[in-house]
């Protein structure tokens, strides 16, 4: 199994990083890209399907019979499938922001085994399998030197009204706080040690499908799960520090 996941994980570096390489090309002319609103806070572009049909391309060519499910194209959650988000942060990206992320997971009975966020402006790219160490730009990595500063990453979003309790408390405790407006870039950089975890409510299974993997890897704790409401994002994720999730704890009654 081991050498089998190994394969999926080289597979969806190349991938997410020939993705990322294709959406930068095109970043030039986004201006001349047709963009409509999917709500007044968030956009999407006719790039985010073209770089999911990159990606589904490189995938089939070595597993042309596996299920995938995108943010742009669809498909469904089965027993073993690709999730993939090829541009998340497409708001960022089209202000020229670099903080965007192309996410590829693979998920195996509702658990993530192969997860990579290529963060193509920032040059960065994180992977992980089940049971393998955390890589960044092909290398292992063992996170950076802890400096005492404590920062938590929230994921502001449209659908989530309580992220004012979390922000509270978090400042009552003298805590740093990051909104990077795209999950992949949050969760890659609660994995590297950049922040000492990342929260969201009302987010999908895509934009968090690699990340949950790769946060568990570099030794965080980690939870995510599903909301129950109607006509609005689902997906809850709460990874981090001890000390950050008991804040977490402290501030909601509940995960969701």
């Amino acid at each position: 199994m081991g050498n089998e996941l190994d394969r999926r994980l080289e597979l969806a570096t190349a991938a997410s990083i020939e993705a990322g390489t294709f959406a930068l090309s095109e970043l030039r002319a986004r201006s001349g890209l047709e963009v409509r609103q999917k709500n007044p806070r968030e956009f999407v572009s006719d790039l985010d399907a073209a770089t999911e049909e990159h990606i589904r391309h490189h995938l089939a060519q070595q597993y042309p019979n596996d299920d995938v499910q995108g943010e742009e194209l669809g498909g469904a959650q089965t027993d073993a499938y690709w999730c993939i988000d090829p541009i998340d942060g497409t708001a960022n990206f089209l202000r020229g922001s670099p903080l965007w992320g192309v996410s590829i997971a693979y998920v195996e009975n509702e658990k993530t085994t192969v997860g990579v966020i290529a963060l193509p402006a920032l040059g960065l790219t994180v992977g992980a399998a089940e049971g393998s160490p955390l890589f960044l730009n092909t290398n292992p990595y063992m996170g950076p030197a802890d400096t005492g500063i404590r920062v938590i990453a929230l994921g502001e979003n449209p659908y989530w009204s309580d992220i004012d309790k979390l922000e509270r408390a978090f400042r009552q405790q003298k805590w740093g706080i990051a909104e990077y407006r795209c999950a992949t870039v949050g969760l890659a950089f609660a994995a590297l040690g950049y922040t000492d975890g990342y929260v969201e409510h009302h987010t999908n299974m895509w934009d968090i499908a690699a990340g949950v993997l790769l946060c568990q890897r570099a030794g965080l704790e980690v939870s995510y799960g599903t909301i129950g409401a109607a006509g609005i994002p689902t997906e809850w994720v709460q990874a981090g520090t001890a000390d950050a999730l008991s804040l977490v704890s402290e501030a909601l009654a509940q995960p969701c």
